[in-house]
């Protein structure tokens, strides 16, 4: 481990319950550094922080701090100081008996030389001079000098936030561990902290880790961001290079806006997607699953007939800077970003810089299905198939009364129509018949592989939609064939905004 490095993650896996949050994860940060942990809720980003305070031991795997093994070690033999979202102080306590409080329970080595050289260690606590210095330098360094005898429950929200971390600073740890501290704020005040906290670590010189699930926080105040999934970690990077250079689908749509679309390679250089065909460098082989993510901004809007496709503008926003437009490609939409003022419900031409446009081996072991929305049966709708699943796997512990609303687990109803979700449906769930008439929907046979003991066999529907099964059967290329999938067997996952749908 290098000389810059403090804390290094080797193979750490965490489960609950039989549950892996956190999988065969590995992480060097180095000294001074502000690293931030960003992902969804579930993604195992602050099991990961728990670890490294030692609120929790890993399953599996080390945790070594400055060379040394602190994986079983507990929260206070660690030099690490932890800064919740609830803040955690004591209501009872003024500003500075909050900040204080730890110092007072701590005991330090202190060296002293007598005179006839000989050096004496002393185990005892701060005393009241010391703390009084330590405390006020804490509340300079976040801003609050002369609040030290305020009432905490008198303060606002980012001035508590201010005083758990001057809590946390004050032991003077060699690394700063943050839970989503800012979660509680507003969204001014939590702009104004982002800025703080990035100057706070500039004074302080120490390193800061962080957690969040705002894409927002971790551009501005990261010097290193890792996304989080499923326990995985999905690319480490410097902000500027995770959202110019993102590694995969996942990535791209976490951090900044994106418009992802499922694309086929027509053969080296070819590309189809939107309906259109584009000429490209890449080497894909054909029928290769591709995903293509163009970001708003990299987008233009010219005449009708000069893009690469046209569309028709649904919605224009204006954000202050720029307008937001929602143009309809087909059953399609496309995001574009202009300073321009254009006209709801014209047609116009939407064209990209070759440069702008990210192609990346779609990774999938399942078919995924971006796209797709809730009716007012609460059927799934996949283009022109419509299914008939449970939704009620939208909310955990959710249920359907009798005018068929979902009545989530705390009583608030939602009406799902016209809601978008993700759909993903096994391989193995997808049959094909040789009779297009007896699918749920028809499609073509585009390509057949032999993978070792199944074919794995792809058919595309007259509006683009593939589905790909795993099978022992095989079909000639061009066969029109019926699809039918085992609706039991579909999985969905929450898109947008539920509380838009709430009744």
């Amino acid at each position: 481990m290098g000389n810059d490095i403090i804390i290094q993650l080797n193979n750490l896996s965490k489960q609950f319950d039989g549950t892996t949050v956190v999988d065969n994860l590995s992480l060097s940060i180095k000294k001074g550094e502000f690293v931030t942990f960003l992902g969804p809720s579930g993604c195992g980003k602050t099991t990961t922080l728990r670890m490294i305070a030692g609120f929790e031991i890993p399953n599996q795997g080390t945790i070594l701090l400055n060379g040394a093994d602190i994986t079983k070690l507990p929260p206070y033999q660690r030099p690490v100081n932890t800064v919740f979202q609830r803040y955690a102080l004591f209501p009872h306590l003024d500003v500075y008996d909050n900040i204080a409080f730890g110092l007072r329970l701590k005991k330090v080595d202190v060296k002293t030389t007598l005179e006839n050289g000989k050096i004496v260690i002393e185990h005892r606590k701060y005393n009241a001079d010391e703390i009084d210095d330590k405390v006020l330098n804490a509340l300079k360094i976040v801003d609050l000098e002369d609040f030290e005898d305020r009432d905490v429950t008198t303060l606002s929200g980012g001035q508590q936030q201010r005083v758990a971390i001057a809590r946390a600073i004050v032991n003077n740890p060699e690394i700063l561990l943050l839970d989503e501290p800012l979660g509680a704020l507003d969204l001014k005040m939590r702009k104004e902290m982002q800025l703080e906290l990035k100057e706070m670590h500039r004074k302080l010189g120490i390193t800061f880790i962080y957690v969040t699930h705002d894409q927002e926080e971790a551009l501005t105040m990261s010097d290193t961001i890792v996304v989080m999934k499923d326990g995985v970690i999905q690319q480490i990077g410097k902000p500027a290079d995770i959202y110019n250079e993102p590694i995969n689908a996942y990535v791209a749509n976490f951090i900044g806006e994106s418009n992802i679309y499922n694309a086929t390679s027509l053969g080296p250089n070819k590309l189809r997607f939107l309906g259109a065909t584009l000429n490209t460098t890449h080497k894909y082989p054909a029928n290769e699953k591709l995903d293509v993510i163009l970001r708003p901004e990299d987008l233009y809007l010219v005449e009708p007939g000069l893009g690469f496709v046209d569309g028709i503008v649904a919605s224009r926003v204006f954000k202050g800077v720029h307008y937001e437009y929602i143009l309809m490609v087909g059953k399609s939409d496309v995001v574009v970003q202009d300073v321009h003022n254009y006209e709801v419900g014209h047609k116009y031409g939407i064209t990209f810089d070759a440069d702008d446009i990210h192609i990346m081996e779609k990774e999938f072991s399942e078919n995924e299905y971006e796209e797709a929305w809730i009716n007012d049966r609460n059927q799934l709708v996949i283009s022109d198939a419509v299914f008939d699943v449970d939704v009620t796997q939208l909310i955990a512990g959710s249920k359907l009364d009798d005018n068929n609303y979902l009545i989530g687990p705390k009583g608030i109803k939602y009406n799902l129509k016209d809601y978008e979700v993700t759909a993903e449906i096994p391989f193995t769930a997808i049959e094909f018949n040789g009779n297009a008439d007896d699918g749920q929907v028809r499609g073509h046979i585009i390509q057949s592989v032999w993978k070792g003991d199944h074919y794995q066999i792809i058919a595309r529907t007259s509006e683009e939609e593939d589905y790909v099964a795993d099978t022992e059967y095989t079909y000639e290329v061009g066969t029109e064939v019926g699809i039918n999938v085992d609706a039991s067997k579909i999985k969905l996952k929450v898109r947008g905004n539920l509380s838009d749908h709430e009744v």
